[in-house]
């Protein structure tokens, strides 16, 4: 049986749109990238979300979701000290950073500011 990095319940990213297709992803499948969800399922071989009922090709309605098609385990914002730090993606190569690269950002002060229009937050 497959190890899973995730359970029930738990919240994930979905990677960015691939420009080459992971196995068993389908096209119609882009409109989740980079978007948070919830595990609502996991079965022996994909896990099954919550977000996409109704949406999925699969004779359940949902699209089956494999550990290489999810970036990352959500993360709210977080403390670090007194400041509140934000998940980003890259969304243009600039500044040294790298299209679809993940940063965290306190989202004040001047480095931020300059860095703002090549950054899109991850949690949506």
């Amino acid at each position: 049986m497959n190890e899973f990095k995730y359970k029930v319940g738990d919240k994930v990213v979905i990677i960015p749109e691939p420009d080459i297709y992971p196995t068993f992803w389908s096209h119609e499948m882009n409109k989740w990238c980079s978007k948070r969800m919830t595990i609502k399922e996991v079965t022996k071989y994909y896990y099954v979300m919550e977000e996409d009922a109704g949406d999925g090709l699969n004779d359940d309605g949902h699209w089956h979701w494999y550990d290489d098609f999810i970036d990352h385990a959500a993360t709210e914002t977080f403390a670090f000290g007194s400041k509140t730090v934000r998940r980003y993606v890259v969304i243009e190569e600039k500044y040294g950073y790298h299209l679809g690269q993940r940063v965290d950002f306190f989202p004040a002060g001047e480095i931020f500011e300059t860095v703002r229009p090549i950054l899109k937050e991850v949690l949506n």
